[in-house]
């Protein structure tokens, strides 16, 4: 019995073993650990600009390293051939670390190891090296009427106040909650922004610098109207629409809506707190609860995958004070890249207003951090000789 015992245990070893090694193959089968290296000219003495660019370079010819699609065209015309191709990785990069950098002949060559995940992966997987915040705002109901008058106190903040709930237990993201906020003209008008009269920031930024975030989460409850079912029970159908925007300038990177139908107890009610254990029980409760967890599962996939951006404080000559710290992942010998808003707005065809262009500066390499501000200083001076203000942003390479 004891050498059977034995014989047994080993073959349970080993079976383990076999079952875990199965598990780290499947884990790193959709990525994919390669060294490249990426070149740009260095013109005018722009040493910032060609790493940026160098490094653009290097990170593109890893995810084409692990296969790509290309799409030509050949157009003729008075006798004459034009050839387009275009060519479009089937991989996305993770993980990045600069190994060696290097100059010769006005040419600057940085050396990148790369993580590369699959094209399946990259939403799943992706996530920077810093912590972006996001905050999010109101979601206000495009039909109020569809709401009992019972319900219109209990519902008032909830979407919006559980999204951020929910994405700070997931701790992917920094998240704040502005439960006063609704930036939009009105429900039905969504995503346009509410813009007072002479006023040029949009709230988006607003709401971003108040917060010292990098994007804003916003939404509209697009349905929330009940009816019967054939066979007496109270159907109800939830339509969410959510909004992501960029807190520097508020421009609308993306949009989703989210709907599902509850059946059978779907009227709110003071009997059970929504957010607890026993409201997330109840048939409308598991329907939001479910409903919830998907949009703040979206926009930390969205929002984890997006630059990260600090903006300038205060400003003393080549030193600079930054709005981001150690809570998102700052560390001292990280470099940003600085740039700065050009004077006029872009217009349109029509002259409205289209938002400011901003332009690379210099990089700027991270010397003290604290929680929740940094002090940077300048590598090289900026490329324009403008005052740096107030205001003015620092990206992730």
């Amino acid at each position: 019995m004891g050498a059977m015992g034995t014989m047994g245990t080993l073959m349970r070893w080993l079976l383990m073993l076999v079952l875990l090694a199965l598990v780290t193959v499947s884990r790193v089968s959709g990525a994919a650990e390669v060294i490249v290296e990426g070149s740009a000219p260095i013109r005018d003495g722009d040493v910032g600009k060609a790493r940026e660019i160098a490094m653009r370079r290097a990170l593109a010819r890893a995810a084409e390293s692990q296969g790509a699609i290309v799409n030509s065209q050949t157009t003729v015309r008075a006798g004459s051939a034009l050839e387009t191709a275009q060519v479009r990785a089937s991989a996305c990069t993770g993980e990045s670390q600069v190994i060696a950098e290097s100059i010769k002949n006005d040419e600057l060559t940085v050396t990148v190891r790369v993580t590369v995940l699959a094209s399946g992966s990259c939403v799943a997987r992706c996530q920077r090296s810093y912590i972006n915040k996001v905050v999010v705002t109101n979601f206000a109901f495009e039909f109020p009427e569809h709401l009992l008058p019972g319900e219109r106190a209990i519902l008032r903040y909830y979407s919006a106040g559980e999204t951020a709930r929910m994405i700070r237990k997931h701790q992917r993201l920094l998240v704040d909650f502005d439960s006063l906020s609704f930036p939009y003209e009105s429900p039905a008008r969504a995503p346009e922004p509410f813009m007072g009269k002479g006023e040029t920031e949009t709230p988006f930024a607003v709401l971003a610098r108040k917060h010292r975030a990098q994007y804003v989460l916003s939404g509209v409850h697009r349905d929330f109207a009940l009816s019967q079912k054939t066979w007496g029970k109270l159907n109800r159908r939830i339509e969410i629409e959510v909004f992501l925007h960029d807190g520097a300038t508020g421009g609308l990177l993306d949009k989703r809506s989210f709907a599902r139908e509850a059946v059978g107890d779907v009227v709110l009610s003071d009997a059970s707190v929504i957010g607890s254990p026993g409201f997330y029980k109840s048939d409308v409760g598991k329907v939001l609860g479910a409903q919830i967890e998907d949009i703040a599962r979206w926009a930390e996939d969205r929002v984890a995958c997006l630059p990260f951006m600090a903006r300038v404080i205060k400003s003393e000559g080549r030193t600079l004070h930054i709005d981001a710290g150690a809570e998102s992942g700052l560390s001292v010998g990280d470099t940003l890249n600085l740039h700065i808003w050009r004077a006029n707005d872009v217009r349109g065809i029509n002259d409205q207003g289209l938002g400011r262009e901003k332009s690379f500066q210099t990089t700027a390499a991270l010397k003290t951090i604290y929680p929740r501000f940094a002090i940077v200083e300048l590598i090289e001076a900026p490329k324009v000789q403008e005052p740096i203000h107030i205001g003015d942003l620092l990206y992730s390479q």
